[in-house]
């Protein structure tokens, strides 16, 4: 029996057809940008990239700090806040780029899945020299209100074990001696206790300051020094 020609139509529109579509390769994503800004900004836009650093675990994620040809003091200071922010990350999915300077500052977070090509960040060698333990050197900074942390007591406890022939100086700025003991005895407690840094290598100095600034502490490193023979 012949069918009827509109139902053989039907037929060729509606009969199963494989369809083969070629899968595009996943690109870079550039999640966010933010030009030169304050501390809190800056952190708002690490806590989003968070994020995205969350939700996709096969990914890698990169930070590139174009730094602006004029200020690159700026950009080691935002680096230092990124860092503190980022310090937990797994540095196989994580990279902080220091990439060429510029006319403008830009800090942008870029995610790169699984099969896309990394971009050309073009990375550049703007590092801050090697510490010099020849003489004492200021490692990080904090103060009371934590408006801005920067410092890693991880990093500078390491530091301290892995070079014996220095130690830790805390300078508490604060207008009472005795609150700056009791400021300066917690961070003691979580260097020797939690970071197994010895009470031997750790010392502590008061240092008076006006009452309308909240109370900070530097963590210096300082040589140890050497007894001279007569």
């Amino acid at each position: 029996m012949k069918l009827p020609k509109t139902l053989l139509i039907l037929l060729v529109f509606f009969i199963p057809t494989p369809f083969y579509f070629a899968q595009e390769k996943p690109q870079a994503v550039l999640i966010n940008e933010a030009g030169k800004t304050n501390c809190e900004t800056l952190k708002l836009y690490t806590d989003s990239f968070t994020v995205e650093y969350g939700n996709e675990p096969d990914a890698r994620f990169f930070i590139v700090i174009h730094p602006d040809k004029t200020a690159l003091g700026y950009a080691v200071w935002q680096q230092s806040i990124i860092n503190y922010q980022t310090y937990n990350y797994d540095p196989a999915r994580l990279k902080i780029v220091r990439a060429a300077p510029q006319d403008d500052y830009r800090i942008a977070f870029w995610k790169v899945p699984v099969g896309a090509d990394t971009p050309d960040f073009k990375e550049t060698g703007w590092n801050t020299p090697p510490p010099n333990f020849l003489k004492p050197f200021l490692f990080g900074e904090e103060d009371q209100d934590e408006y801005c942390p920067t410092f890693i007591p991880e990093l500078y406890a390491k530091l301290i074990k892995k070079n014996p022939n220095v130690r830790g100086r805390l300078v508490v700025y604060e207008p009472s001696r005795r609150n700056a003991q009791a400021f300066a005895n917690e961070w003691l407690k979580t260097l020797t206790e939690e970071f197994k840094v010895p009470r031997s290598r750790l010392i502590w100095i008061f240092a008076k300051q006006q009452k309308n600034r909240p109370t900070s502490i530097e963590f210096w490193i300082v040589p140890v020094k050497k007894n001279r023979r007569l």
